[in-house]
């Protein structure tokens, strides 16, 4: 018969207490370990959803005042800016909430004017802006200077992201879907070519967000994010969405004796992205339309609003955040979450709480 003494006992438990503390440590410095919020969150729609309590801190007044039908949004360091097709102006607001100034010359096809405002993308110096349908892109200078570059092209812009070395343009219905312009406005090369687009690449609209390495494509109803080199426009990856199996196509209608297509719908469709400066966090608005009680009828009482948080250096999915209204769209600028609704013309202002932070930044 074997006796255990207590002593043996001390220093089994002791040993165990190191090799536990050995592979915790190991853990932590591997960055192994994540943080979970508190939070509660729910499945659903194959995703991680947090529903969280939004806090309005109502310092937008100025910006429904002074914007009449906002569309594309996005901000600098210092300001946030959104685009009005009500007088055809881009607004400049401080980090307060406090209006600026109006950037572009209202509607006309002159000098830093606008015929269609299709996107915008400041950078700590300038705002680009893409115009579809006069077929220009213009940099305005942010300081009080006249120095705005007007780029005349062949083909529809029809989204633009900036930072302070390129701007890189969508087009509308190119086989290569993407050009690169160095600051001066020269045109560097194209890049783009998604196989499922050339069928179908009028299903391929969607947004574009731009970091140091990477240019990020959000195509509105294909459930996929496509991840480019700016370096040579290499294609690098694709993270599947958690509605990744819906591809949506539009569709050709007969309007009398002439042909149309018809833009696509489906119940999911990805918005706005932004990528949050520092991190490796990408932020896609989504909108789940409704359970579908018809053929391209949705339930509005089931629609569902979320932010979907990617994780760019794994290129997967993470969680989302419920929205408690639809967005057309939004940024993440001082300390809060921006967001504007074109149907209701309502910009509101949320303070990033700590429980926002946690489920926002790494």
């Amino acid at each position: 018969m074997h006796i255990i003494s207590k002593n043996n006992i001390i220093l089994f438990l002791i040993g165990f207490l190191i090799v536990t503390l050995v592979f915790y440590l190991s853990d932590v410095s591997s960055g192994s370990q994540q943080i979970t919020p508190e939070t509660e969150y729910t499945s659903a729609h194959n995703r991680k959803v947090y529903d969280v309590e939004y806090q309005d801190n109502s310092v937008i007044d100025e910006l429904n005042e002074m914007v009449y039908n906002g569309i594309s949004m996005d901000s600098n360091k210092e300001y946030f800016f959104i685009s009005d097709f009500g007088d055809y102006y881009v607004k400049m607001f401080n980090s307060d909430g406090t209006y600026s100034k109006n950037i572009g010359n209202g509607q006309g096809m002159g000098p830093g004017e606008f015929q269609n405002i299709s996107d915008i993308s400041p950078t700590d110096e300038h705002l680009w802006t893409a115009d579809m349908q006069s077929l220009r892109l213009n940099r305005f200078p942010l300081d009080n200077s006249d120095d705005v570059l007007e780029i005349k092209v062949e083909r529809r812009p029809t989204r633009v992201a900036a930072n302070d070395s390129i701007a890189v343009v969508k087009w509308l219905m190119t086989e290569q879907l993407f050009s690169v312009f160095d600051s001066d406005g020269n045109e560097q090369f194209k890049f783009g070519e998604i196989e499922e687009a050339q069928d179908d690449p009028f299903a391929f609209d969607g947004w574009i967000e731009l970091t140091e390495q990477y240019l990020l494509f959000v195509p509105m109803n294909v459930g996929i994010i496509y991840v480019f080199s700016v370096t040579d426009g290499s294609l690098i990856g694709e993270i599947e969405t958690p509605h990744f199996e819906t591809i949506a196509r539009s569709e050709e209608q007969l309007d009398g004796n002439r042909r149309r297509v018809v833009a696509p719908t489906s119940q999911y469709t990805m918005g706005t992205p932004t990528v949050i400066p520092g991190t490796s966090r990408l932020i896609v608005e989504t909108l789940y339309r409704g359970d579908e009680i018809d053929d391209e009828e949705y339930d509005a009482s089931t629609a569902d609003f979320w932010l979907d948080i990617y994780d760019l250096e794994n290129q997967s999915y993470l969680h989302s955040i419920q929205l408690p209204h639809s967005v057309s769209s939004f940024v993440i600028h001082d300390g809060s979450l921006i967001t504007y609704n074109t149907t209701s013309a309502r910009g509101i202002s949320y303070d990033m709480t700590d429980e926002l932070r946690d489920l926002i930044y790494p």
